[in-house]
């Protein structure tokens, strides 16, 4: 245990920022994940529903019925995209903690990248001991994708400015 504490007070405080952010994000991935299925259902219904007063202009004078039929047809979507974006924002706070311009490139990205792989693995795990849900391997794709996305701009952002955000 001293080790560990040893090897954290010596991160930069970048990392350990990130590492926080990271940890936090996970949590609120969970939490997600934890929703029964029509505490999702509905949640994203309500997204929907917000998308489609932003998008549509007249959508407020659309019959319930109409309304309810937009919502259905954009609502898988809508929460793959909900999946992307999740973990293409873990993928972003992943790279941040591990950067370090020294290590090589591929465990520079690699590593961010296994840890979000896995977390994607065992978060869709998790979703088959909640009610009304179940895990898809489809999901661990599509999380995997988002975290990729992540991980190459997070790269790309932290490479470009390593000399103004130290180590």
């Amino acid at each position: 245990m001293d080790r560990l504490i040893d090897k954290i007070k010596t991160l930069s405080l970048r990392k350990k920022i990130f590492w926080l952010l990271a940890i936090v994000w996970m949590v609120v991935i969970f939490s997600f994940s934890g929703q029964k299925g029509d505490e999702s259902g509905g949640l994203s219904h309500d997204v929907c529903r917000v998308i489609g007063y932003v998008t549509q202009y007249d959508f407020y004078k659309w019959t319930e019925d109409a309304q309810e039929r937009y919502i259905e047809k954009i609502q898988y979507p809508v929460r793959k995209a909900a999946h992307v974006t999740e973990y293409l924002i873990l993928g972003i706070f992943l790279t941040g903690a591990w950067y370090d311009k020294k290590k090589k490139k591929y465990i520079r990205l690699g590593v961010p990248g296994f840890i979000g792989i896995i977390y994607a693995a065992t978060d869709e795990f998790h979703q088959t001991f909640v009610s009304d849900r179940a895990g898809s391997i489809i999901d661990v794709l599509i999380d995997t994708g988002g975290l990729i996305v992540g991980v190459l701009i997070m790269a790309g952002i932290t490479s470009a400015f390593i000399n103004y955000l130290g180590d």
